[in-house]
């Protein structure tokens, strides 16, 4: 064990900086490829948006009962490592198995293990590569964070290629597959968040906690709305073909680089509540757009402004939280917030969500997502000197 920590502590800051960069790429590269084409999936294969938002729905309630009771064994045992592996697995067994069948209840089990790893791996491998960044006294996150855009585009400019030889099948199995290989390289995160001896007791929660479990049932279901069903609006009502998403999806996923990587300036010159407010109401505003688009044409420039504000969104969510955390719990504040908060919110709003779709003109849905978003926004606004980041002490393995 303690070789082993002396070999930690000689690894070069530049490698450990590169395998970070490796993982976001190589797990992005997996969600590129699964996660925008499920919905998509079952739309092709005849299922409604009513009752895709229903399985959303019931995957958002499995996921947000055994989320944060994962992650709060996680914080307990200080085993946070090992819970990204089980979350890396499961999604990765999920995607290789969606294509498998039609069968709609069999389907909806393998939904519920997909999301069980989805958005959640995502959010404990950006907290556990911002720990990891603060020990070597790296403030690049944004940067490291690019790299999971540069797979998310890379994997989407081959989509077409892939449906096209193999169609849905072989793209979720390619999926699967790079999620499994970047297991690998999981190896340079810390096993831990923090490795508080003395105290095995969480931290209590301040107020400005539970205002934004508030912000966040409004921001996230305007959000995660709008993932659910923009493709579908994309092939159905805008006559884009299955292999040509993979295009659009390439320039969104790309157009966010630059801005990941120049958040690491903004978030030094700029205060976190106003980039995470000017991201939600961006991202609100850009599904409205999107809804009144006349032609896939005019959704280029619109997914070019998408690469900013989800950037900014994106990011501001994971540092907020971070910052108003204590370190004892600070894996299962990012799991309720960015995880538990939004599944509770779409257990309850993807059912009706999906039957607005459905039944009325895309931009009264798409409005829908904007008005959900900005207030959201408002309520950060009106609690603002309540929500002020209090930087806890340093993380440590």
């Amino acid at each position: 064990m303690l070789n082993q920590n002396i070999a930690k502590l000689r690894t070069p800051t530049n490698s450990i900086v590169a395998q970070l960069m490796a993982l976001m790429f190589f797990s992005s590269v997996g969600r590129g490829l699964g996660v925008p084409y499920i919905n998509l999936y079952l739309d092709g294969i005849g299922i409604s948006a009513t009752v895709i938002g229903t399985i959303v729905g019931i995957a958002a309630l499995v996921e947000l009962t055994f989320s944060p009771f994962l992650n709060n064994l996680a914080d307990r045992y200080k085993r946070h490592r090992m819970l990204l592996w089980f979350q890396y697995g499961t999604f990765a067994i999920g995607t290789f198995l969606v294509a498998t069948t039609t069968n709609i209840w069999f389907l909806g089990l393998i939904i519920i293990l997909i999301e069980l790893g989805k958005r959640s791996a995502v959010v404990l491998s950006l907290q556990l590569t911002l720990i990891r960044l603060e020990q070597i006294h790296r403030d690049i996150i944004g940067r490291v964070r690019s790299f999971n855009a540069l797979g998310f585009s890379m994997a989407n400019m081959f989509q077409g290629i892939i449906f096209l030889a193999s169609g849905f099948l072989g793209m979720f199995l390619v999926s699967g597959l790079f999620t499994g290989l970047s297991l690998w390289f999981t190896r340079v995160l810390p096993k831990q968040v923090t490795t508080r001896k003395t105290d095995q007791t969480l931290a209590p929660r301040q107020r400005k906690f539970y205002f934004m479990v508030l912000i966040q049932v409004f921001v996230m279901l305007g959000q995660r709305a709008g993932f659910a069903f923009w493709l579908i609006h994309f092939t159905n009502n805008l006559g884009v073909y299955v292999e040509d998403i993979g295009i659009l999806i390439a320039i969104w996923a790309f157009a966010e680089i630059p801005f990941f990587i120049l958040f690491d300036s903004l978030i030094r010159r700029f205060d976190v509540r106003i980039t995470y407010m000017l991201g939600a109401t961006g991202m609100g505003i850009m599904w409205f757009l999107v809804s009144i688009a006349p032609s896939p044409a005019w959704l280029i420039p619109i997914l070019l402004m998408r690469g900013l504000v989800f950037a900014l969104l994106n990011l501001s969510t994971l540092v907020l939280i971070s910052r108003i955390s204590d370190p004892r719990n600070v894996a299962t504040n990012q799991s309720l917030l960015q995880v538990t908060v939004p599944g509770l919110a779409m257990l309850f709003g993807a059912p009706i969500m999906g039957w607005i779709f459905d039944t009325y003109p895309p931009h009264i849905f798409f409005g829908l997502c904007l008005m959900f978003m900005a207030f959201g926004s408002l309520i950060m606004l009106i609690v603002y000197r309540y929500m002020t980041p209090t930087l806890v002490e340093e993380h440590m393995i």
